[in-house]
């Protein structure tokens, strides 16, 4: 059992389904898209998440997540799946 507080805990990796994750990314697109219902498949670049909308949210996700993101992984910001993903793909350890 952990005994830490929760602010002093390492980080966990995220599991890309996990409801806490999922939920964290809906409340930041929330802020940048408005509150609208989301599902794990919304296309979010129908949705009006362009390209600034997607710097923007970079830097959300890497300050609320703690991970180095680069620009070209924004692309990959079309649905909550992929961005649960790029997280969980960040936050892993690197072999080597």
């Amino acid at each position: 059992m952990n005994t830490l507080p929760k602010s002093e805990q390492p980080m966990a990796v995220f599991d890309p389904d996990s409801s806490a994750l999922v939920n964290d990314i809906k409340e930041i697109l929330g802020g940048l898209l408005g509150d609208r219902h989301l599902t794990m498949e919304t296309d979010l670049f129908e949705l009006g998440l362009d390209s600034m909308a997607r710097l923007e949210l970079l830097a959300l996700i890497e300050e609320r997540f703690g991970v180095e993101l680069t620009e070209d992984v924004t692309q990959e910001f079309r649905t909550i799946t992929r961005i649960s993903r790029v997280i969980r793909n960040a936050s892993s350890p690197v072999d080597g």
